[in-house]
């Protein structure tokens, strides 16, 4: 498991370095190379750890970062779930914050 997640973050830090460094956000501010990484590492962890915890429905979850930020985006059956997602999501190390937009959608 140890091995896939590493292969996770690398993958991922591969595909932000391919992408190119000295980008700008939406904001105008210069967004480093460097923190693309950390971004991207964050985001790999975030999404390995709902799918661990709750596989058939956090695994659904849309995951993004930027800068630190963490937004989760999707549906989860009931309010524990988008709860749990958000936990998690803020535990990670290097999260400076979590903007939870999931919707709970009734079966």
């Amino acid at each position: 498991m140890q091995n896939v997640r590493g292969l996770t973050i690398l993958g991922a830090v591969m595909l932000v370095l391919a992408a190119g460094g000295g980008c700008r956000s939406t904001g105008g501010e210069t967004t480093t190379v460097g923190q693309k990484i950390d971004d991207a590492a964050i985001t790999a962890q975030v999404k390995g750890r709902l799918a661990a915890a709750e596989a058939e429905t956090l695994a659904n979850v849309n995951v993004d970062t930027v800068n630190g930020v963490v937004y989760l985006n999707g549906t989860v059956d009931n309010a524990q779930l988008k709860t749990q997602a958000e936990t998690i999501a803020r535990t990670e190390e290097g999260v400076q914050r979590v903007v939870n937009n999931l919707q709970v959608t009734s079966k």
